[in-house]
């Protein structure tokens, strides 16, 4: 409704197989936070590679590439890195590191 983008980790299982995922550290929030921040991270990884990509195949700079062109590459970026996570990372909207980061837990009241 508000056009805030957003990431989760996987719940913690610490059985073995597809969807073993062992929550590390002491710290919930940070745990939360670090988890999102490298999938961030990985998603402009991603972002570079298929802008330097579509730039080779049109002959432009990345600067020359317009706004869909740009949109269009971070969203399959982002795609492509959740595929990666095999279905255990969920996001939506541009997760880039910005202005604000909002830690919001299940147990997170906002008024």
């Amino acid at each position: 409704m508000h056009e805030i983008a957003w990431c989760a980790r996987p719940a913690q299982c610490t059985q073995e197989g597809p969807d073993y995922f062992l929550r590390k550290g002491k710290f919930k929030k940070a745990s939360n936070m670090n988890y999102c921040l490298d999938f961030s991270l990985r998603v402009e990884d991603e972002l570079l590679k298929l802008t330097d990509e579509k730039c080779q195949e049109l002959g432009l700079s990345a600067q020359q590439l317009s706004m869909d062109q740009e949109d269009e590459l971070y969203d399959s970026a982002r795609r492509n890195v959740l595929d990666s996570d095999g279905g255990k990372t969920w996001s939506e909207g541009d997760v880039r590191v910005g202005e604000f980061i909002l830690i919001v837990d299940c147990d997170t009241r906002v008024v």
